[in-house]
């Protein structure tokens, strides 16, 4: 299981990257096509054009709008952009099933925001996926948001959160029952009753349960990567 695990990643990994870097670049060299933009028209006042960035992110003010799909994609596009260490840390489990991230790792505010963004990741991508469903345009005639929209291409992008969210889920559990937490702690605050599933589990099986839920981590990853 891990062998084939790391080989499949580590590929996953150098293909999307490469894939990744090169679509990049295509675009930037797309954008160079058109017409310059009169000078300082797009570099004046770089602080009120950070901030206004930050606070469209963060605050998600036009997405907000829509009530309870506003807050669902709040938290699944804040889970997408800021959880990126678990990448990392999947990467090291592959090699030793109970490796953490350096300094903080054990860190107790990063482990409750891994433990709560994760979840309601999870959360709110099931919140969408529900929404798009009971909306979708089935029957002729129907009024829907979603009619005319792609629903290979949205379904996929659904998939990859879900799959991901459930990833990180398991194997921050998987890290507690191989640290043999043995009581709620800040740390395990919500998967503490998984950690005490996995806990009866013997070695050999917590071991090769870290490296198939941190190989299809990397590997939805990383195809997704490949696909946009």
């Amino acid at each position: 299981m891990q062998l084939a695990a790391i080989i499949v990643s580590l590929v996953l990994i150098v293909v999307g990257v490469a894939l990744f870097g090169r679509a990049l670049l295509q675009i930037f060299n797309f954008m160079r096509l058109g017409q310059p933009v009169p000078a300082g028209t797009r570099t004046n006042d770089p602080t009120q054009r950070t901030v206004t960035v930050v606070k469209e992110f963060l605050g998600h003010t036009r997405m907000n709008r829509w009530g309870i799909v506003g807050v669902a994609h709040w938290f699944v596009a804040v889970g997408f952009f800021t959880l990126l260490l678990t990448i990392v840390n999947a990467t090291g489990q592959l090699f030793e099933a109970d490796w953490i991230l350096p300094i903080i790792g054990d860190w107790a505010p990063y482990n409750v925001y891994v433990e709560f963004i994760g979840t309601m990741t999870i959360l709110g991508i099931l919140v969408l996926i529900a929404i798009r469903q009971l909306s979708h345009p089935r029957k002729p005639g129907r009024k829907s948001r979603f009619a005319g929209s792609n629903f290979g291409q949205a379904y996929f992008v659904e998939t990859v959160i879900l799959v991901v969210g459930v990833c990180i889920f398991m194997l921050h559990a998987l890290e507690g029952a191989q640290h043999h937490v043995d009581g709620y702690e800040a740390s395990f605050f919500i998967s503490y009753p998984v950690v005490a599933w996995l806990r009866d589990m013997d070695v050999s099986t917590l071991q090769n349960l870290t490296y198939f839920f941190a190989g299809l981590k990397i590997a939805t990853s990383f195809i997704w990567m490949i696909t946009v």
